[in-house]
């Protein structure tokens, strides 16, 4: 008999690597950048390392990357939202990393989960409420970075009329 594994998760996740269809489509496919907060034995400098968005939650987000993580690993991140020059600023930190792929050339990449304690200097947690009107959980997180994207799409339109 197969042991079931118990759902961690306790949000949904909004997969960013799809097309969700609104009034128009939106590509949550992102840019991100991120640095260690503080040098530890994972980091040895204070870059910057490419990653790309896969899911954002209520208070968190999967990225992948060549970048092997450590559980705990506090990091500053940039998401860059498609058509916007000005990165979200955010603050989190490791949950877990895992190996994704493994490409030809001997190259690997890791998908890393990341619970996020601070987006554009306010607090995550703090932020999380149940909007009755829609009858869903919303966050500064969802707001943030779903919100960027409306705004975006909205100027787009406008400019077309």
């Amino acid at each position: 008999m197969k042991k079931m594994l118990q759902e961690k998760r306790r949000n949904a996740r909004y997969d960013l690597t799809e097309k969700l269809k609104a009034d128009f489509a939106y590509d949550f496919r992102s840019k991100l950048e991120f640095q260690f907060s503080k040098l530890s034995d994972t980091a040895a400098s204070a870059a910057k390392y490419v990653a790309r968005s896969k899911n954002v939650s209520l208070e968190g987000l999967c990225f992948y990357s060549d970048q092997r993580l450590k559980q705990g690993d506090v990091l500053n991140l940039e998401f860059y939202v498609p058509g916007d020059t000005q990165p979200i600023h955010m603050e989190g930190e490791v949950r877990w990393s895992k190996l994704a792929a493994e490409a030809e050339e001997g190259r690997r990449f890791f998908d890393t989960g990341v619970r996020l304690a601070k987006v554009e200097g306010h607090k995550v947690h703090d932020s999380v409420y149940f909007d009755k009107t829609y009858d869903i959980y919303w966050s500064n997180v969802l707001e943030t970075i779903l919100g960027k994207f409306r705004i975006i799409q909205q100027e787009k339109h406008q400019h077309k009329e």
